[in-house]
């Protein structure tokens, strides 16, 4: 079974090496599945969509935004979940979710340069942990199981 919240973790540790040792690049990279595993837990735990159902989206963050924007007002305003935990990942993330430095894991095969370079990985690395704040914060708080 898939553990999205132990995944974002691990992309996230690893990440913040990175940072620090100003690997921009795999920086940007470890970012983006932080963001995909977040989104991807609440199609799985709030929304309960199989792993499978949830698998279908694969690493596509629009498609899997759209869902839960979708979504998202009936699980607020229904209280299944704080809606401080539901977040518009375009809106918190916008430059790992848009743009011409977007993220998207077939960027893995560029060669680097002129792409996901110092500038880009803060911006990345600001957006990844307000995001990363939201998942401890729901683990806290009992919702991830």
């Amino acid at each position: 079974m898939d553990n999205y919240y132990v995944t974002a973790q691990r992309m996230y540790s690893d990440l913040e090496v990175l940072y620090k040792e100003n690997r921009w690049f795999n920086t940007c990279y470890l970012s983006g599945y932080v963001v995909e595993c977040y989104s991807k837990l609440i199609l799985s735990q709030i929304l309960g969509m199989t792993q499978t159902q949830v698998r279908n989206f694969r690493h596509d963050l629009q498609r899997i935004n759209i869902e839960l924007q979708t979504i998202l007002p009936t699980l607020i305003s229904g209280g299944r979940i704080p809606s401080s935990f539901l977040v518009d990942i375009n809106c918190l993330c916008p430059n790992i979710c848009s743009g011409s430095q977007s993220w998207h894991p077939e960027h893995r095969y560029s060669d680097g340069v002129g792409f996901w370079e110092e500038t880009i990985a803060k911006d990345y690395y600001t957006e990844v942990n307000k995001l990363i704040l939201i998942l401890i914060e729901m683990d806290i708080s009992g919702v991830i199981r």
